[in-house]
């Protein structure tokens, strides 16, 4: 654009957020020209009664016609010079990839300043991926855990009794309504109907249990809280409630107290002695301890590896697994009967810091799927038949459907040959880092484990 002597172009990138721009200011001349066609533009089009349209005469055209409207006119004007601009300048670092954002960052007489927004291009440049020396902590599995898990069964699988003389102590059941105010005002998470809670659990706020016992079935009975200061919701936080509680009926829990109908009770298959039970918890604990060790270690491996390797996010994947995440966010809070709008009210948060936050998970996803794709493309990591197989046998255990089925359904594997193919690097990575090798769990014994008749 070659009329055009008045305008400045300058890039920038911003890889942390996948993006590049073009800041183009016109000034001058230049500007002062768009001004002009701008007003003569609204003049064109300007619509008075007693005129035609673009008949009126200037001097009385100019009293309708605000000076913010010229300016405002113009930047749109300058909106496509700027961008053809931008396109006829030759080498630039920043390409176009898309159809970029523009926003005006500045609009005065004297000059208007535009920022148009491209996605920079996924890029990846590999540095160092193994032989970080990162500590792997020693994985146990205690007689403390293992009797824990046991009593919990138990718990699960107790048998729930109305509880028919005497009044509510610790260790009862209790099944109640309840109806609580903050300064005479509801406040959302306020009640609840049929609420079944064991006294002495401390699963509600501090004094809300014990101010429960020796209340008798029937009966209402109003107590006063006052809420943690640390807790969750910032606008309860340290205030007192007063809560109308109903209680409805006493139920005593009676645990299983023996082993062979509890392994009965449970039904996992290939599971028929008490022993053989324990022996599971034990896998089960170690597998999970196992998993929560390497996703710990994984994370800071990831860490390390991105200090000094380049991955480039294109901004628009980032925004559209952003917009993800905050939907996944939504649907979680609309399963606890809690709207959006009302956990903004309740945390103070504004959604603006919401999605900044979620964009920093967006990124750290993208960033950690993209690194493993390129390092499972540089060791050669590849899903053999046999894996992809075991993987979909897997599936089938687990939500109890013939492979023939999930066949059927998934008529593209892709996706499950890319999971195989990152579980298999992600093992790579752990197998080839680390001060400490990889042992097997330890299990501590316990008394608890005999089997007892």
């Amino acid at each position: 654009m070659k009329e055009y002597k008045n305008i400045e172009l300058i890039t920038k990138k911003i890889p942390v957020e996948g993006l590049g721009q073009w800041i183009i200011t016109i000034s001058g001349d230049d500007w002062t020209k768009i001004l002009s066609n701008s007003e003569n533009n609204l003049l064109a089009n300007l619509q008075v009664p007693g005129f035609r349209k673009g008949k009126v005469p200037a001097n009385i055209a100019k009293k309708h016609i605000k000076a913010d409207e010229i300016l405002r006119n113009a930047g749109n004007l300058a909106i496509k010079i700027a961008y053809q601009y931008g396109l006829d300048q030759k080498d630039l670092d920043v390409k176009v990839t898309n159809k970029p954002g523009v926003e005006v960052t500045q609009l005065s007489k004297e000059l208007c300043q535009l920022t148009f927004n491209f996605d920079l291009p996924l890029e990846v440049k590999l540095a160092q991926y193994r032989d970080f020396d990162i500590k792997k902590p020693e994985i146990t599995v205690t007689e403390d855990e293992i009797d824990q898990q046991v009593s919990l069964l138990k718990d699960r699988f107790a048998i729930f009794s109305p509880k028919e003389k005497g009044n509510l102590v610790a260790g009862d059941i209790a099944i109640f309504d309840f109806k609580g105010v903050l300064n005479g005002q509801e406040f959302p998470g306020n009640q609840g109907k049929d609420t079944q809670l064991e006294i002495g659990s401390k699963q509600f706020i501090p004094g809300f249990e014990d101010q429960m016992i020796g209340m008798k079935p029937k009966e209402t009975k109003t107590i006063k809280v006052t809420f943690p200061k640390d807790y969750q919701v910032e606008t309860l936080a340290g205030q007192e409630a007063e809560f109308t509680i109903h209680l409805k009926e006493i139920k005593i829990k009676i645990p299983t107290e023996s082993n062979d109908e509890l392994v009965k009770d449970i039904n996992i298959p290939n599971i028929n002695t008490y022993q053989e039970l324990l022996d599971y918890i034990k896998t089960q604990l170690a597998e999970q301890k196992s998993k929560s060790v390497k996703d710990q270690f994984l994370n800071q491996l990831f860490n390390e590896i991105l200090k000094s390797t380049v991955v480039i996010v294109p901004n628009s994947l980032i925004d559209k697994e952003t917009d993800r995440l905050i939907n996944d966010f939504k649907t979680q809070l609309k399963q606890q009967n809690l709207s959006f709008e009302e956990y903004q009210k309740m945390t103070k948060v504004s959604e603006q810091d919401i999605r900044k936050e979620a964009q920093k998970d967006a990124l750290w996803e993208l960033q950690t799927y993209i690194l493993t794709e390129e390092i499972a493309k540089a060791e050669k990591i590849t899903a053999s038949q046999s894996e992809i197989d075991q993987y979909l046998n897997n599936i089938s255990l687990q939500f109890n459907i013939s492979v023939e089925e999930i066949k059927k359904t998934m008529t593209d594997l892709t996706a499950i040959i890319s999971n195989v193919r990152r579980n298999k690097t992600l093992d790579w990575l752990w197998n080839n880092n680390g001060i400490v090798a990889k042992q097997e769990p330890e299990i501590k014994k316990s008394k608890s484990s005999k089997p007892e008749n």
